[in-house]
């Protein structure tokens, strides 16, 4: 994001030089370096509201025992409850944003990633944030929600915090359920440094058939596989690394903006909630298939359309998407303990209920994105002065 762009985002929220308007501007994620590609944090924006409404659908029927009756809410309760493919969205933007500086390093158009600050950089985003979520979370569960004794509840709360608990247990942490996907994007993070040592190929048809491959391979495989393992959501991560490499070797005339791409968005944004809906909760190469080519174009579209490029790099929309992993971490929570707490007041009715935890659940999840961003997760991004982060 450009100083213009963040200078008017701030200007229009408050005066620059206002207490409010330098706290604005330092909510902003410091970008530094030269991989920064504002698009992304909008397609986090995306993703975050897909799985913000996935999980919101299963607050409303918390001991509900009648579905909904009229078609419109009929029809929004099933694309909510495939809402998991904002978790394929997160990864496939992942691969993308770590991609670039190795493929920038590997095809000489950068200096070389530094890997200690690369993994130290990461496990500083990631893991002081997290210890607060689980530290927060681990008494509710033990003694608000009476899941667990409170040994068993330490023994969950350490898998989890070492991104190990679905991977073992192949289960949900009862602690914080939304963490297995961290699980999966740490393997990520340690392994694409070996990965982006594809870039050394210098023929692109044969780096990116071999990527393809590989993802086929891991495709054919994920029936078979804990869903918290990389090789069960690699495809996603190729995705996005596939992108990178069009992104960076492609003229500059074929990234250009089309309203063509912008079309192709739409359509590949509403084809998988559908898809998803056709194939069910299954893993079969099909829609496996279907699923990340459909990530691949959204991500494409936003890259490449004339209105997405603009939509997703908006100043507001790359704020809010800046702040994906504090929402991540504590929409659901903020869901499931004050839904299940407003249950016995609210209507008996899918329709009125939706309305009615909509209005109250929406702004405490945002409101606690907000604190629990500005409070456990910027201090811990560094500033601009870092001039060594990547990713």
């Amino acid at each position: 994001m450009s100083e213009k762009q963040d200078a008017a985002l701030t200007t229009c929220i408050a005066p620059r030089d206002s207490i409010l308007g330098r706290f604005v501007s330092w909510l902003r994620k410091p970008n530094f370096h030269r991989s920064f590609v504002p698009q992304m944090e909008g397609l986090r924006f995306l993703a975050m509201l897909v799985v913000f409404f996935l999980h919101f659908d299963q607050a409303v029927t918390y001991k509900l025992h009648s579905g909904p009756t009229h078609l419109v809410f009929s029809s929004l309760q099933k694309i909510c409850q495939v809402g998991d493919y904002g978790v394929h969205l997160f990864f496939a933007v992942s691969g993308f944003v770590l991609a670039l500086p190795f493929a920038r390093w590997h095809l000489g158009k950068s200096k070389a990633v530094e890997l200690s600050p690369y993994l130290l950089r990461r496990l500083w985003r990631l893991e002081p944030p997290l210890l607060i979520n689980l530290l927060l979370l681990l008494p509710v569960t033990v003694w608000v929600v009476g899941k667990l004794s409170f040994a068993e509840a330490v023994h969950r709360f350490f898998l989890t915090l070492f991104y190990s608990h679905y991977l073992t247990l192949g289960e949900m942490s009862p602690i914080n359920r939304v963490s297995w996907s961290l699980e999966t994007e740490l393997q990520f993070y340690l392994c694409m440094p070996l990965l982006g040592m594809l870039f050394k190929l210098k023929n692109p048809i044969i780096r990116r058939s071999f990527l393809v491959i590989l993802s086929a391979t891991c495709i054919a495989m994920k029936p078979h596989l804990n869903m918290a393992w990389l090789p069960a959501q690699f495809e996603f991560f190729a995705a996005g690394i596939l992108l990178a490499d069009l992104y960076l070797t492609s003229e500059p005339t074929s990234f250009g903006k089309s309203k063509l791409w912008d079309i192709t968005g739409c359509l590949a944004l509403m084809a998988m909630p559908l898809i998803k809906l056709y194939y069910g909760s299954g893993k079969g190469p099909i829609e496996s298939s279907l699923l990340v080519f459909c990530a691949f174009l959204i991500l494409s579209s936003s890259l490449r359309g004339k209105y997405a490029s603009k939509l997703f790099s908006g100043s507001a929309i790359t704020l809010v998407g800046g702040m994906c992993y504090s929402f991540y971490l504590y929409h659901d929570p903020v869901l499931r303990y004050v839904g299940s707490a407003l249950e016995p007041f609210l209507p008996r009715t899918y329709e009125s209920r939706f309305i009615v935890e909509f209005l109250i659940l929406t702004p405490l999840v945002a409101v606690a994105t907000l604190f629990t961003y500005a409070l456990f997760e910027r201090p811990f991004m560094g500033s601009s002065s870092n001039k060594s982060s990547v990713a």
